[in-house]
C-alpha cells in the first residue's frame, strides 16, 4: 500500500516546517533580548541598560512631568529648536574632545548661541574603578588623526592628566552657578583629567585640589557645561551614587532633554530588529513564518492522499501470497515442530499418515537436517513420484 511512505512525507515537512519555525522564533528571541539589554551598543549608550550604559538616566528624566526626553541621532539641532533643550553628550575621549575639528566646533557653538544647553561629560582618563567595569573596559579603539582646532585658544580650556589617583573626592566650589548651595559638599571622581581653565568666562563648580572637574560657561544665550568624568551619568551611579541636585543642575531650566548617540557611532540608519521592536510586529513575524512554512510543507506533500492508478486491485501492493506464507511459518512454527505440522495438514487433507511417514516423522525430531527429512517423507507419501527428480533442499 502507497499509504506509508506518504504519511512519512507528510510527517517529515510538518516536523521540518515545525523546526524552521522554532528556529527562526529562538533567533528573534535572543535578537530582541540583545537589543532590550542594548549590549550590542558602546559604552555609555543610553540604549544600555547595563552597568555601563546611561539608559537609567533617560528613563528617569522621561518620568518627570514637562520633560520631552528623546534620543538624539542626529547632528545638534539649529534655532529655532535650539533654545528649550539641553543635549547630553556622555562618553567622548578627551582624545577626541582635543581634535574636535572646525565643523564640529562651529555645530556646538551655533547650538549654544541659539540659546542651548550642552552637557559634555567625557569618558574616565585613567580609571580601574569605573562602577561595574573590570580595568580597560569601555575604552575606545584608537582613532585616525584628524584635523584638530586648539581648544585652549578657541575655548579656553585644556585637558590635563593629573599625577594622584584616578579616585578622589571632587569638592564643590561656592559660585553664582551655586547661589543657594544646594548642590552636593562632594563627590566621588574616578577620572585622573583635569581642566586648565584659560579664560575667565569658565565658572568652577567642582574641583579636586584646586584642580577644576566641573565647570560651565556661557555663550551667547546658551550653556556649555564641561565634566571630566562620564560615569557620573552611568546606571551603576544611577543606583549607588545617585545625586539628584547635580543631575537636575545639569539639566538647568529646558523642557526638551536629547541624548546624542552619534559620537558612539550610533546613527539613525536602524536595523530590521528595531524597526519590529518600535511598531510590534513580532506577531507578523511569526505568521510569516508560519505561512512559510505551510508553503515549504506543501511542495514537499501534497495535502490531498494520492490516488490508485486506473483499474488497479486495492489493497495491491507488497510480497505475493508464498513469501507471506514462508515469514507467517516462520514466526509461528519453531523448525523442530515443522515436520509435525506438515504431517498433521497431511492427515487433514489427503487421509492418514502411514507407519513410514509417522516413522521419518519421529526421525526429524532428533535431527538437525530438516531439509532431507522432508524430502524423505515426501517420498513416503508420494511413492509414484521417486523416479522423478527429489525436491530440492
Amino acid at each position: 500500500m502507497h499509504s506509508g511512505p506518504s504519511r512519512y512525507r507528510r510527517s517529515s515537512g510538518i516536523l521540518a516546517a515545525l523546526l524552521c519555525a522554532t528556529v527562526a522564533a529562538g533567533a528573534y528571541f535572543f535578537l530582541d533580548l540583545a537589543l532590550a539589554r542594548g549590549d550590542v551598543y558602546p559604552p555609555y549608550s543610553s540604549f544600555r541598560s547595563d552597568p555601563l550604559g546611561t539608559r537609567a538616566l533617560l528613563e528617569a528624566l522621561a518620568e518627570q512631568p514637562g520633560l520631552d526626553v528623546r534620543r538624539l541621532l542626529s547632528p545638534l539641532p539649529a534655532e529655532p529648536d535650539a533654545g528649550a533643550a539641553v543635549v547630553f553628550v556622555i562618553g567622548p575621549t578627551v582624545e577626541a574632545f582635543a581634535e574636535a575639528t572646525t565643523k564640529e566646533l562651529e555645530e556646538a557653538e551655533a547650538f549654544l548661541r541659539a540659546g542651548g544647553r550642552l552637557v559634555l561629560a567625557l569618558r574616565p582618563v585613567g580609571s580601574t574603578d569605573i562602577p561595574g567595569t573590570a580595568p580597560g573596559v569601555g575604552k575606545e579603539p584608537a582613532r585616525r588623526p584628524r584635523p584638530a582646532v586648539g581648544l585652549a585658544s578657541r575655548w579656553g580650556v585644556a585637558i590635563r592628566r593629573a599625577g594622584s589617583a584616578p579616585v578622589a573626592a571632587a569638592r564643590r566650589a561656592p559660585g553664582p552657578d551655586d547661589p543657594h548651595g544646594s548642590l552636593p559638599e562632594a563627590l566621588t571622581w574616578r577620572s585622573a583629567a583635569r581642566l586648565e581653565l584659560g579664560s575667565d568666562r569658565w565658572t568652577t563648580l567642582y574641583a579636586i585640589d584646586d584642580a577644576p572637574v566641573v565647570a560651565s560657561r556661557r555663550f551667547g544665550r546658551g550653556t556649555l557645561v564641561l565634566l571630566t568624568d562620564a560615569s557620573r551619568l552611568t546606571n551603576a551611579s544611577m543606583r549607588k551614587e545617585r545625586a539628584s541636585v547635580l543631575l537636575a543642575h545639569l539639566v538647568g531650566e529646558k523642557t526638551t532633554v536629547l541624548f546624542a548617540e552619534t559620537h558612539l557611532g550610533v546613527e539613525e540608519r536602524e536595523g530590521v530588529m528595531v524597526l519590529l521592536r518600535r511598531y510590534r510586529l513580532g506577531g507578523l513575524l511569526l505568521a510569516a513564518l508560519l505561512v512559510a512554512g505551510l508553503w515549504a510543507w506543501r511542495n514537499a506533500t501534497g495535502l490531498l492522499a494520492p490516488q490508485e492508478a486506473p483499474g488497479a486491485i486495492p489493497g495491491a501492493g507488497g510480497r505475493d501470497s508464498f513469501e507471506g506464507l514462508v515469514r507467517l511459518l516462520t514466526r509461528g512454527i519453531p523448525p523442530s515442530r515443522l515436520l509435525d505440522a506438515a504431517l498433521a495438514e497431511w492427515s487433514r487433507t489427503s487421509g492418514t499418515p502411514t507407519g513410514e511417514m509417522r516413522r521419518l516423522a519421529d526421525e526429524a525430531r532428533r535431527t538437525t537436517e530438516i531439509p532431507a527429512a522432508y524430502a524423505a517423507l515426501c517420498r513416503a507419501a508420494h511413492p509414484e513420484a521417486r523416479a522423478r527428480k527429489e525436491p530440492h533442499a
